[in-house]
């Protein structure tokens, strides 16, 4: 049968609620999938939560017989804003028997080559390898795919990277025979294999804001693949939530602080990611900064949003030179138009509507840098 109608994003939660205070019931919980409460991060069984939102949203409980579970409901959840992890019950498995496409939860990881369950970056002293992990899931600042190369950020998220501990371990692990694993996550709980890489170019530094907020330089480490690895390829509704909770965390930001992380995210070579289609992952800054300095009017036909949101007036970021075209996620390539005018540009794309979007960037960086200044130190 179908699922209960009229529950809501806020009906989940309370369900939630109530099941972190009573507990799962007897013959409750799941067998392959879980829902994460965003408060406690417990996870619960998708159909027991939607059983009891059913309760707050319609007045009466909605039996668990009456519905199917596994995707309908994952789906239904996740479409609502909420996370669903695979549940831990694989056993253990052999290093020799793992092939990229492989995925493990973070106790198979732990137990299979006997490391620590966190971190991103885990020596193995048993088996003398080092296993590095690019959770997608867990941070603004993204390791990336730049085209057969995967640049990944090295260990230390407060200050100055320096070359020492696991860091120096993975520049020198050719030289001292030490294999690498890399796994890409971007469902939590579910650690996919790409299989052993190795550096392919030297360490390089770039500038990043590290968890408080401040200016520093990373340590980039660029890897390839080795033999039969291949690159993880995740579903494109994981991509879309992992983009949705960038937008969420970087909106309270200031616009000071959206600038020094726009400056820092924004990329000339944006992060491809193929999914069942080519998918860009865009820079939550750069998004969320194009559209604050919008102040709400449309940069092609300077009339106000349409309409509001929660979020704040509805404009949409458009990359005047298109990414599929090359064109970099950066604040320079970057306008906030009305839905119309996104759509314009799209079909259209006409000369003089493109150099019209070029001339107001170019006054918009003079008011950026003349803010900048301000805030520090210079006069308005």
């Amino acid at each position: 049968m179908a699922l209960p109608k009229k529950v809501t994003a806020d009906h989940i939660r309370l369900a939630m609620a109530r099941i972190v205070e009573t507990g799962i019931p007897s013959g409750a919980s799941s067998t392959k999938f879980d829902v994460i409460d965003p408060v406690t991060e417990m996870p619960l069984p998708p159909k027991l939560v939607i059983s009891i939102a059913s309760e707050f949203a319609n007045g009466q409980t909605y039996s668990r017989r009456e519905f199917s579970g596994g995707n309908e409901a994952n789906d239904f959840l996740r479409d609502l804003g909420f996370e669903i992890v695979r549940k831990n019950e694989g056993a253990q498995v052999d290093i020799k028997d793992l092939a990229p496409g492989v995925i493990l939860t973070n106790d198979q990881l732990s137990r299979t080559f006997s490391v620590g369950n966190a971190g991103g970056m885990r020596w193995s002293g048993k088996h003398q390898c080092l296993v590095i992990i690019a959770d997608h899931t867990k941070s603004l600042y993204d390791d990336r795919w730049v085209g057969d190369a995967f640049h990944y950020t090295g260990m230390g998220r407060v200050g100055d990277q320096t070359l020492s501990g696991q860091n120096l371990r993975l520049a020198h692990h050719e030289q001292d025979n030490v294999p690498v694993h890399l796994f890409e996550v971007f469902t939590r709980n579910a650690y996919h294999y790409a299989g052993p890489v190795r550096l392919t170019a030297p360490v390089y530094r770039e500038s990043q804001v590290d968890d408080e907020g401040t200016t520093r330089t990373v340590l980039v480490f660029p890897l390839a693949l080795i033999s039969a690895g291949g690159k993880p390829i995740p579903e494109a509704r994981d991509i879309q939530q992992i983009e949705r909770a960038r937008r969420r965390a970087v909106r309270p930001k200031t616009l000071e602080e959206l600038l020094l992380l726009a400056g820092t995210q924004g990329s000339h070579e944006p992060n491809r990611r193929e999914t069942l289609a080519i998918q860009f992952i865009r820079s939550a800054a750069v998004v969320e900064l194009t559209k604050r300095l919008a102040q709400g009017i449309c940069d092609l036909c300077a009339n106000p949003a349409p309409f509001s949101t929660q979020e704040g007036p509805y404009l949409e970021c458009h990359h005047i030179v298109h990414l599929a075209q090359g064109g970099p996620d950066t604040l320079e390539n970057t306008v906030a138009l009305c839905a119309n005018c996104h759509r314009r540009m799209h079909v259209l794309d006409r000369e003089k509507d493109v150099a019209k979007l070029k001339q107001r960037v170019a006054l918009r960086k003079l008011s950026t840098i003349h803010f900048s200044s301000a805030t520090q130190g210079g006069d308005l």
